[in-house]
């Protein structure tokens, strides 16, 4: 590893992942809440509850990239829509 030419960089990368540590519940917080307000607003529907056992399935069992289950999960809708 490189080390860095400036003095007490070491201390400054210690600052930034104690302050990056310190955001991360906040950010977890935001998107449960959005997640929570979208799913009350949202019309239920069955295929909803489908595309979210599948993608939790691809998530956890077959490790599948979000990047990939985002655009996918929206097929069925674009597919099935009247």
């Amino acid at each position: 590893m490189l080390a860095p030419r400036t003095p007490g960089a070491h201390q400054e990368i210690g600052l930034i992942s104690a302050a990056l540590a310190g955001i991360r519940p906040a950010v977890v917080g935001m998107i449960a809440a959005a997640a929570v307000t979208v799913g009350r607003t949202a019309p239920q529907h069955w295929l909803s509850a489908v595309i979210f056992a599948a993608a939790l399935v691809a998530l956890l069992r077959f490790k599948v990239e979000v990047i990939w289950l985002i655009p996918v999960a929206g097929l069925p809708a674009g597919c099935c829509s009247r």
